[in-house]
């Protein structure tokens, strides 16, 4: 099959489709001869791309991409370097290989972003960014990779079927560096956002107003929104608030997942505090298992507040380990096996929650450390709302 340039005109028995950029087109296989073990028919939706992008680094200085050359086409990994941005403005699509490499280490299909990336969209003309097939499968591209001095700003854009929607990894950035991600749809990856912090005192990270959500389909471990720190990273600024975060797991009852998980938080002299607040984090429904499955998870995670959210159907509503010495206040707890587990060394402050009345064998707050926990002043029992 050819295709004809978008201003060409089609003739008859050539051989060639004419379609626009933006267009869509089904490939449709029919293995009537069982060639492959099984009569089965195969349909493949490919969007037509306007502007490729080659790989490797962008021009220099700003690039714009808009919805005037979109649909765009990248071709593999593309690098924004120190001191350039690309701008992708509202209503454009960016469209990346499916089925390319997800391993940790591998950036193929991915903006590496160590200068400065703005995809800012509007209401009801979104940006986005996923690979170039209708029909994707979870995890087909790699994602955005924020490094070195590199900082994003998202607003109003679709990032969809990535391994890692947004990751960051710094280390050893001293600069003030400030992302935002607000107004956003995060589905079906991996990891929604994973932020990873060595050594990098003054980074700024907020992400609010957005939607997570998991693939039905997906077999493998989830965290929605995950946080690394080293141990001696300080001074930074969290603020994850009014999210909806939604774990599709009635189909994966052989899994982990997590809504946000926090790790590492801990040694730091002076750490700025983080805020997890009016988030709407839940399952489908509540699977008893083994595996993990955890809400809000706060590991050697300290200095902050987790309040006025609601969460439900997860085995723990909230998990509190290792020194974690956080304000637990407000929130609405409904459906979890437990409500609140505590692990070994930790003592947070718990306070005006709300705990519905857990399933048979479960428990509104469960201590399993060696410290009294503070839990008083709470509404024990009966439908929570």
């Amino acid at each position: 099959v050819a295709l004809i340039e978008e201003n060409g005109s089609p003739s008859l028995k050539d051989g060639k489709i004419q379609v626009l950029p933006g267009q869509t087109i089904n490939f449709t296989y029919n293995d009537l001869s069982n060639a492959f073990g099984a009569s089965v028919q195969k349909n493949i939706l490919v969007t037509v791309a306007k502007t490729y992008i080659a790989p490797g680094g962008l021009t220099s200085g700003k690039t714009v991409w808009n919805a005037a050359g979109s649909p765009y086409w990248v071709g593999g990994n593309i690098t924004i370097n120190s001191n350039d941005t690309l701008e992708i403005q509202n209503g454009t699509r960016v469209m990346f290989r499916a089925n390319k490499s997800q391993e940790w280490g591998q950036y193929g299909d991915t903006i590496n972003v160590i200068g400065t990336l703005v995809a800012n969209g509007l209401t009801g003309d979104s940006v986005y960014l996923g690979p170039n097939t209708s029909t994707p499968n979870p995890r087909e591209w790699y994602g955005i990779r924020v490094s070195q001095y590199g900082n994003i700003s998202l607003k109003y854009t679709k990032l969809v079927n990535a391994y890692y929607a947004v990751s960051f990894d710094y280390n050893y950035a001293y600069d003030t560096i400030v992302n935002r991600i607000s107004h956003s749809l995060v589905k079906s990856a991996k990891t929604g956002v994973d932020y990873r912090n060595s050594q990098s005192p003054s980074i700024w990270l907020s992400i609010d107003s957005c939607k997570f959500e998991s693939a039905p389909n997906d077999t493998g471990s989830v965290q929605l929104i995950n946080a690394w720190y080293d141990w001696n990273t300080y001074g930074d600024s969290l603020v994850i608030k009014d999210n909806e975060l939604i774990v599709h797991n009635g189909t994966v009852p052989n899994s982990s997942f997590t809504g946000i998980q926090m790790y590492g938080r801990k040694y730091g002299p002076g750490f700025k505090q983080a805020y997890i607040l009016r988030n709407r984090i839940s399952a489908d429904t509540l699977v008893m298992s083994s595996y993990s499955r955890i809400g809000i998870g706060l590991d050697n995670f300290q200095a902050s507040f987790v309040q006025n959210n609601r969460i439900v159907n997860f085995n723990e509503g909230i998990r509190a380990q290792d020194d974690s010495g956080s304000v637990i206040s407000g929130n609405i707890f409904s459906g979890n096996k437990r409500h609140i587990q505590v692990n070994y060394g930790t003592a947070p402050r718990i306070d005006h929650n709300a705990f519905s009345n857990p399933p048979i064998g479960g428990s509104a707050l469960w201590n399993n450390g060696s410290y009294d926990v503070d839990a008083r002043n709470n509404y024990w029992g009966g439908p929570a709302t």
